[in-house]
């Protein structure tokens, strides 16, 4: 299996189920915020998942081992993400389960309709005018809403889920209504919002919200993730996400 990894990339232990995932050592590297969104919605046994934005792929592989899904499919532009994600799959054992496929998830030949009980999405969090960008590189365009924006990932689910099924995407909590307004227009009513905070009594760093494609009106607030106890070690919340009981 070690053929699997390649020069510049790690293989960095899950800690959960005997899962790995295979990273650049030096390149966007996935961050709390993914496993939360991993650990969010309700998944069910026969669910099929489609991981929007995927990168490295560690939401699916997450989503599948772990969680029990029945499947998942990936999406994603950068190719080099798509074929180290690949490998990961390879080194999981879970080609039956997981597919990868490398195309903008606003491609409509590509992405199939009305698919999946699942999409889950951890987008670009960034404006290009809001700087940062020195070069138009594969960090810059997983950062920044270059290639793919708020509007594209709930129309795109819009397309991608079947009636009643669910979107969860995690975002910087100045973007709030930017999600909730794209929701609604897309068909997809906003139904639970979570904050992250890093620490208790502070703001949120992060928010997750769930969506479902032609639900009712009705939006619940869920008790907010706290990451960080005062002496900054994970939180016993953080340490049950992870699996470290």
């Amino acid at each position: 299996m070690c053929d699997l990894i390649k020069d510049n990339e790690t293989l960095d232990d899950l800690q959960v189920n005997d899962l790995y995932i295979i990273q650049k050592e030096n390149g966007f590297r996935f961050g709390i915020d993914a496993i939360l969104l991993a650990n969010y919605p309700n998944i069910k046994r026969g669910d099929f998942v489609a991981d929007f934005c995927s990168g490295s792929g560690v939401i699916s592989i997450l989503v599948v081992g772990k969680r029990g899904a029945k499947g998942a499919i990936q999406f994603e532009v950068q190719e080099q993400y798509c074929e180290m994600a690949q490998r990961t799959i390879e080194y999981n054992k879970l080609s039956y389960n997981i597919q990868v496929v490398c195309t903008d998830i606003g491609d409509k030949t590509i992405v199939p309709r009305e698919k999946f009980d699942v999409v889950l999405c951890n987008p670009p969090y960034f404006s290009p005018k809001s700087g940062g960008i020195t070069e138009l590189d594969s960090t810059a365009i997983a950062r920044h809403e270059i290639l793919c924006d708020v509007t594209k990932v709930t129309t795109s689910a819009a397309w991608a889920l079947k009636y009643g099924g669910k979107l969860a995407i995690i975002h910087r909590p100045e973007r709030l209504v930017d999600i909730l307004t794209d929701m609604r227009a897309s068909n997809i009513e906003p139904k639970r919002i979570c904050p992250v905070c890093s620490r208790i009594n502070q703001p949120p760093v992060m928010i997750l919200v769930e969506g479902v494609k032609g639900g009712k009106s009705g939006l619940l607030w869920d008790n907010p993730i706290i990451v960080y106890n005062d002496d900054g070690t994970y939180t016993q919340q953080i340490n049950e996400i992870y699996g470290r009981y």
